[in-house]
């Protein structure tokens, strides 16, 4: 397993962790808090980004410690998964926006936008893992 397909991995981790804590959170709160607009979501959501990050770095600091000699090392291969990757992950980013975009057009309320934007990204980060590792055990 290269290093970049490790670190595939652990980003893969980090995407979906943070983001299912998040979730999970809102859902209990939904039931608390009796509706969406009673809940102070903001802190946590910057957290969950925070912590998907932080999850992120020290999960490629494991990676590189590993093998720190293989770490940086990218072949063509490498270069063309993470490209194909990016690609769709692009693509899928640019589809799922477009519901945030119509729900700020229609003067939804800022808790929808700003949770339909964390989806999209959320989804768009899972669907590029997936991509990249299929390409990886697949082959190109």
């Amino acid at each position: 397993m290269t290093f970049e397909e490790k670190s595939q991995w652990a980003y893969g981790f980090a995407s979906l962790v943070a983001p299912a804590v998040y979730l999970t959170w809102l859902a209990r709160q939904v039931d608390v808090a009796g509706g969406v607009e009673n809940i102070d979501y903001v802190g946590t959501m910057l957290w969950a980004i925070g912590a998907g990050i932080i999850l992120n770095v020290v999960g490629g600091i494991f990676v590189r410690a590993s093998n720190p000699a293989e770490a940086d090392k990218r072949d063509a291969r490498d270069r063309d998964i993470v490209r194909r990757g990016n690609a769709v992950g692009f693509i899928m980013f640019s589809t799922l926006i477009v519901g945030p975009f119509v729900l700020a057009m229609r003067d939804a309320e800022t808790f929808w936008i700003a949770n339909a934007i964390y989806v999209a990204y959320v989804v768009t980060a899972i669907t590029t893992v997936i991509v990249k590792a299929t390409l990886y055990r697949k082959g190109m």
